[in-house]
């Protein structure tokens, strides 16, 4: 079974992940951020260890972490009219008045529709 993400690699022993990370990012032109780390057999590795050290096999695959953008919508209250920024996993309910009700906040974009 091939993994269509997977992106084939050839390192050194004597490079670190840093210098795996860097080559990675050259090759696919996708960049690391800060919180974004690999693991190996669900163990997190360091940067800053020669590969060898971590007893890394030949064609052992090494999982990328990337790390999550949160995204904040912005929502009105409908009792209170105040604006209520809410996250994917976030409760419902306004940080003023505490009810649970809140409209999406108008998209302030220019949008034309053409209709027959």
């Amino acid at each position: 079974q091939q993994d269509l993400n997977a992106y084939p690699l050839h390192v050194f022993d004597y490079w670190t992940l840093s210098d795996v990370k860097k080559a990675y990012s050259k090759a696919t032109k996708k960049p690391f951020m800060e919180k974004e780390k690999f693991l190996s057999q669900e163990r997190e590795m360091e940067d800053d260890i020669p590969l060898w050290k971590l007893r890394i096999r030949d064609y052992e695959k090494l999982i990328i972490e990337r790390e999550e953008h949160e995204i904040n919508v912005a929502y009105i209250c409908c009792e209170c009219g105040s604006e209520v920024w809410l996250r994917r996993f976030d409760s419902v309910q306004c940080r003023q008045c505490f009810h649970s009700a809140v409209y999406k906040k108008r998209s302030t974009r220019v949008t034309q529709y053409s209709c027959r």
